[in-house]
């Protein structure tokens, strides 16, 4: 099993390593890590090897983690990402979701949290933190705490994988477009293949963005599905 984490400072990549060794090698004694300390070079190993995990700051001397999160998406969907930042505002919260993002803890939060979240995320689930859900019932109000009024984190809702309709709130907020965009298909009555076709993607990528978008919804089954889909006004 191998992790790749990607922070400036040397000092949070050796306190994460350390908190991760103490309990990963319980189920991956094999573990090792890989280290970048900015998003250029966090792109060029994510390219040259694949990784289990990769723990991704937001505030990197060269780009926007948010930036660097939708690419590592958009080259594989199924890159488990967990964010780790400073930032507490929801609108860093919800556009690290709408990216993506695996999970999201803040780097102040407790060990155990970082256990908690590490270990759910490697089990194929999305970790949502206390932290994230106040951010998704202040997204269900429209009361983002801590918005600047600015278009969003780092100058600019647009990059950062905006795209939803206006109204959507709570759990939804947090779909990225594509995982959307599926979602409102599948509730129109499309099939997976079809879906593949209209959105020139695999099957493979459209049934995970389907499954991410279905636990970010709480959702199991087609028949929730679609009542979600009549109480939201999903469309395309």
């Amino acid at each position: 099993m191998r992790f790749l984490i990607v922070d400036d400072h040397a000092v949070v990549r050796k306190g994460i390593i350390e908190i991760v060794h103490d309990f990963v090698p319980d189920i991956a004694p094999d573990l090792t890590f890989d280290e970048a300390t900015t998003a250029a070079e966090a792109l060029r190993l994510a390219a040259r090897q694949r990784h289990d995990l990769i723990l991704l700051d937001i505030s990197l001397p060269d780009d926007s983690g948010l930036a660097t999160l939708a690419r590592l998406k958009e080259e594989d969907p199924e890159r488990p990402v967990l964010i780790l930042s400073v930032h507490r505002e929801d609108e860093y919260v919800v556009h690290a979701f709408r990216n993506g993002a695996d999970g999201y803890i803040t780097k102040s939060s407790a060990p155990e949290e970082l256990r908690e979240a590490v270990t759910r995320i490697l089990e194929g689930d999305v970790y949502i933190s206390p932290t994230v859900a106040a951010a998704l019932a202040n997204a269900a109000t429209g009361r983002l705490r801590g918005s600047a009024g600015h278009g969003g984190p780092d100058g600019g809702m647009a990059s950062y994988g905006g795209g939803l309709p206006n109204g959507l709130g709570g759990l939804a907020a947090l779909l990225s477009a594509r995982e959307y965009e599926v979602i409102a298909r599948l509730a129109q009555g499309a099939t997976v293949a079809e879906i593949a076709r209209v959105m020139n993607l695999s099957g493979k990528t459209v049934s995970t963005y389907k499954t991410r978008a279905m636990r970010k919804l709480n959702i199991t089954n087609q028949a929730e599905l679609l009542r979600f889909a009549m109480r939201h006004g999903l469309s395309m």
